[in-house]
């Protein structure tokens, strides 16, 4: 899982780069959002810890999944804000 992250950071980067060079950050929502959690099978290897549960379950960790917003278009006053709806 960690190389898959460390993968998706660098290519996200990578076009964050290139939106920067071209001018187009200002023009831009980049929306990012994770699955529903991982499963919680032991033969998976998971973890979902802090939250509870998992997929196809309806504890945090199974409904709950980080995400983000950025780019150059957000207006300031919704930057850095943290929501929990």
């Amino acid at each position: 899982m960690t190389d898959m992250v460390y993968m998706m950071d660098l290519h996200i980067g990578e076009i964050e780069r290139v939106l920067l060079e071209t001018g187009l950050w200002d023009d831009t929502l980049i929306v990012f959002h994770s699955g529903n959690g991982g499963n919680i099978r032991p033969e998976d290897g998971d973890n979902n810890y802090p939250l509870q549960g998992g997929k196809w379950t309806n504890f945090e960790g199974g409904i709950r999944g980080p995400g983000f917003v950025t780019d150059g278009f957000l207006s300031q006053n919704m930057r850095g804000k943290k929501h929990k709806q």
